[in-house]
């Protein structure tokens, strides 16, 4: 799990809780967690955004570039091998002084390449290679085989491999952190996918690390669902309802790892907005999401056993693929193995000493710039600062993506009459 947990076992932890637990045999404490009350700042942004109505916006931006799709057969079923390109180059850098985190750099690149036999209108097979380059090194820093089998029939489909990862889940960030799209890139498991006119979901499971007879190290895995289910909409207008939860796992029989087993739970659901545009402004948005994590294991071994959190975004984008967006948060002891480490309770693994803030709240502003320039091609620029509201400091990260993928026929085989429905999104 994520090593910000391990570290605040060590009596050297700051922390400004009064019932802070620094080991699992030490008891603590803890008062009634329940969801914060907002303060006059939370409570004036909740009313600008009732105040706003129909133009209620977003911020949780938009990865949708960034999503790995696994392509389907076309509507007239050829039997063929094509070749699959997606190419992603990334510069994040991350301007953080404050205690809870230290500043770091990514840039590189990731390149990924695979041959897909459709075999069937029903199923096709996927093998091929990944590579991340981090510049400034002389070597390559990953270089991982993918394999996937995927059936699909009319609008679900069953991945067994390879899954459509990371950012393809759709989960807000402080469940999954979209830096992970960089930092974990590949997910293998199982995945079912379901999609209509007024659902969509996707639950999977990943198997994070295997184990086998005696090795010093626990397996992990990771089970998730997310969802989105249509409650409105017309030609401008719709109201989504959204879910999400994911569980990690630590444990395992076979290891000689004496670290006791560990599942963690974290979970959220929502109201999503959006209203489109004909002018200047082709789309604004709103979503609010109550949040919350407990610790789920046998033998509690964090600084927290269960937390809680708020989190409403507003914002809009403009025609040009320029937008702005607001974000507000708040929580109690909330911890994520895989969330973005500043919605969190615990320092982030960078940090010098390690650090617990019961409380959170934070402000985003952010400014970004995504585009599709050419077929395939897609940029994305953006500025991410954000307000510690309780520390009284400022941090700020920005960065630049390029993604490119395309897919190209190599060989047509049997040719086959079949038809079947086109998958949707």
């Amino acid at each position: 799990m994520n090593e910000r947990f391990h570290t605040l076992y060590s009596c050297g932890v700051k922390s400004d809780s009064t019932c802070f637990k620094f080991g699992p045999e030490e008891a603590c404490h803890r008062k009634k967690l329940s969801f914060p009350l907002l303060n006059g700042f939370g409570k004036c942004f909740l009313f600008c955004m009732l105040l706003l109505g129909p133009f209620h916006t977003f911020a949780q931006l938009d990865q949708s570039a960034l999503e790995e799709h696994f392509p389907d057969t076309s509507r007239s079923f050829q039997e063929r091998i094509s070749l699959k390109l997606a190419s992603h180059s990334f510069f994040r850098n991350n301007e953080f002084f404050q205690e809870m985190a230290q500043g770091y750099t990514l840039f590189g690149t990731m390149l990924q390449t695979e041959l897909q036999y459709e075999a069937h209108p029903n199923l096709s097979l996927t093998g091929g290679l990944f590579l991340k380059k981090d510049f400034g090194n002389a070597g390559i820093q990953e270089v991982v085989p993918r394999f996937s089998i995927k059936y699909q029939n009319g609008n679900y489909a069953i991945l067994f491999g390879n899954i459509e990862a990371q950012v393809g889940h759709r989960l807000i960030e402080p469940l999954l952190d979209y830096e992970r799209f960089i930092t974990h890139h590949n997910e293998m498991g199982l995945q079912f996918k379901k999609w209509s006119s007024r659902l969509w979901s996707d639950t999977w499971i990943s198997w994070d690390r295997m184990q086998y007879q005696g090795s010093d190290y626990q397996e992990r895995f990771t089970a998730g669902h997310s969802s989105s289910a249509k409650l409105f909409a017309n030609r401008r207008q719709s109201l989504r309802l959204l879910w999400q939860g994911m569980v990690t796992h630590r444990g395992g029989q076979l290891d000689i790892d004496t670290t006791p087993l560990q599942t963690l739970l974290n979970a959220a659901a929502g109201l999503k907005y959006q209203h489109h545009f004909y002018g200047i402004i082709q789309e604004m948005k709103a979503e609010i999401y109550g949040v919350l994590f407990r610790d789920l294991s046998p033998t509690k071994t964090l600084s927290s056993a269960s937390g809680n959190g708020w989190m409403m975004n507003a914002g809009l984008l403009s025609k040009w693929g320029i937008g702005l967006s607001l974000n507000y948060w708040q929580s109690q002891n909330y911890l994520s193995d895989k969330g973005a480490w500043f919605y969190q309770s615990a320092s982030d693994e960078t940090a010098k000493t390690p650090v617990y803030h019961q409380e959170r709240e934070l402000l985003f502003i952010r400014a970004f710039y995504q585009k599709k320039v050419l077929p395939g091609f897609y940029v994305d620029l953006r500025f991410e600062p954000f307000f510690d509201m309780k520390g009284q400091y400022l941090e700020y990260s920005y960065g630049l993506y390029f993604s490119y993928r395309q897919r190209f026929n190599l060989i047509n085989l049997k040719k086959s009459q079949f038809k079947h429905p086109h998958e949707a999104g």
